[in-house]
């Protein structure tokens, strides 16, 4: 409407008409829909209800949400064509390895096994084209939910935990899942904040998950935890206030430890933190410590396997006592699993991803496959939306988005261009 003119009767008839007005709202709802999904995930995440290995609450509502966003939201798949490739060049390979074995074995561990690889080839997709769509409000619900639920769980510890256990698991089945979690819900907020410099909610958010993972008292989550506090005090900007606030309780810290020497006593006395720094001292001591526990011995023991894998189950072919463990690493896992191959598209894939991102992005990489060292973590859906953000941060990914920006204001439209995978 050109100024100083009269709204026309058609427009002022649309703007009063009920009907259009609800297709609007409809149609504002819609673009919401996907980033309203990927945040009632992560609210939803910590809430476990079935056993480990079945899909919990917040997996059904994200593949709810994408298969809705994918048939009725988005028209256009952008043309990260490189990205697809790794990621399904990877996961075809989980499927053909794990197919041909269960053929053999009549295993079906390993066709389960299988859906989670599929499902999570989804979930990276679906963060990397929401970020394309609007990357502003990806980073916006990813940061308020990811602050929101880590500080609930934490508040839910913190009410319902009374130590009688020596290591808590909260809403989770088991305390390593709690601890592997908070490690992954810190890091996507790490990397959802892109720039951004980290307020005291932030630093709030950290703080809570730092104390989830000392209250499940695992030794991988507490040592990764620890270098990713590291990583993100050195790589990231602050806000004045949550910098003043920060060495404020520092200072007020160091004075009461030097007038009255309390504080420290204190801190080392509270029963969960002496009760992790017993579980770090005895690192090596345990069975499950050993090279052995964690299942390493395996590459030796059947090198028969590291061409093409041994599929991701069956475990009982590489165990000496016959027993149906899996191999407690992720590295190892994929090696072991899926070969030589399999590790090569799977470094592959990383790469893709890291190469080009912010060089905080691929450190904060560095805690995550620092405990996959001991434990299996590929399966989490939480470390595929972890890649799927890391890749909407990369600066080619915003190049990108930038020239389909351009392509929408040069076209007057919603279409992708040049640059995308049409689906009408």
């Amino acid at each position: 409407m050109t100024e100083g003119k009269p709204m026309g009767t058609g427009a002022v008839r649309s703007v009063l008409d009920p009907h259009v007005r609800a297709t609007a709202e409809t149609k504002a709802f819609g673009a919401r829909l996907p980033y309203l999904g990927l945040a009632a995930y992560f609210l939803l995440s910590p809430l476990y209800v079935l056993p480990s290995g079945l899909p919990q609450p917040a997996d059904i509502v994200l593949l709810l949400t994408g298969v809705v966003s994918f048939v009725f939201v988005w028209r256009y798949i952008p043309a990260f064509s490189s990205l697809y490739a790794a990621t399904l060049t990877f996961v075809a390979w989980i499927v053909i390895v794990n197919t041909l074995w269960f053929f053999a074995l009549h295993e079906y561990s390993l066709l389960q096994k299988t859906t989670f690889y599929l499902f999570n080839a989804g979930v990276i997709l679906f963060v990397v084209v929401a970020g394309h769509e609007d990357r502003a409000r990806l980073r916006a619900y990813s940061v308020w939910s990811c602050r929101a639920i880590v500080l609930i769980e934490a508040l839910y510890l913190f009410a319902m935990w009374d130590g009688a256990t020596q290591r808590a698991s909260g809403s989770f089945n088991n305390p390593n899942q709690m601890g592997y979690w908070s490690l992954l819900i810190m890091t996507c907020l790490a990397v959802a904040k892109g720039r951004s410099p980290l307020a005291l909610a932030d630093i709030a958010a950290f703080a809570a998950g730092c104390y989830i993972v000392t209250l499940s008292l695992s030794k991988a989550a507490s040592i990764s935890a620890a270098v990713l506090v590291l990583v993100i005090a050195a790589t990231r900007r602050w806000t004045p206030t949550s910098a003043l606030a920060v060495m404020t309780a520092v200072g007020l810290g160091l004075v009461i430890e030097t007038t009255t020497g309390e504080l420290s006593d204190r801190f080392w006395a509270r029963e969960e933190v002496s009760a992790l720094a017993g579980r770090l001292e005895n690192i090596g001591s345990q069975d499950d410590d050993s090279i052995a526990g964690r299942g390493y011995d395996r590459l030796l023991r059947h090198p028969e396997y590291l061409a093409f894998g041994a599929g991701e189950g069956g475990f009982w072919r590489l165990t000496l006592d016959g027993r149906n463990y899996e191999f407690h690493s992720t590295l190892g896992t994929v090696m072991m699993s899926y070969g030589l191959i399999g590790a090569f598209l799977f470094l592959l894939l990383l790469a893709h991803i890291f190469i080009r991102s912010k060089i905080a992005n691929a450190l904060y990489l560095v805690p995550v496959m620092l405990y996959g060292l001991t434990h299996m973590g590929l399966r989490d859906s939480l470390l595929w939306i972890f890649f799927g953000l890391a890749h909407v941060q990369s600066s080619r990914h915003v190049e990108q988005a930038s020239r389909f920006g351009e392509d929408i204001r040069d076209e007057g439209g919603i279409g992708r261009g040049h640059h995308g995978l049409g689906r009408r």
